[in-house]
């Protein structure tokens, strides 16, 4: 899952050339923890604001961003991108659940 920002988007019926604002993944059992690494680092140098990993079984969540290291989320914290959504919050429970 992506997002773009529309002020971003020329027009909304072309695609998109460069990397979303946010990217999101969410980890399956299958997934290769290199692969999921490399894929974070090809969307941040790509130019993504941010890239959130959701690991379901662990119910993690991992927040990449160009200028800092991963921020880890738990069950009972609050996902916020002011950068990107202002006055967004979420729970961490309810993307899990």
């Amino acid at each position: 899952m992506s997002l773009v920002r529309k002020s971003r988007l020329q027009d909304p019926d072309e695609y998109l050339d460069g990397a979303p604002d946010l990217a999101i993944e969410i980890v399956s059992p299958g997934d290769d923890a290199s692969d999921l690494r490399e894929k974070v680092k090809q969307y941040l140098d790509a130019g993504a604001l941010a890239v959130c990993v959701v690991y379901p079984r662990t119910e993690l969540v991992e927040i990449y961003t160009p200028v800092n290291t991963a921020r880890i989320l738990g069950i009972e914290d609050t996902l916020d991108a002011p950068e990107l959504l202002p006055g967004f919050k979420l729970p961490v429970r309810a993307i899990l659940q």
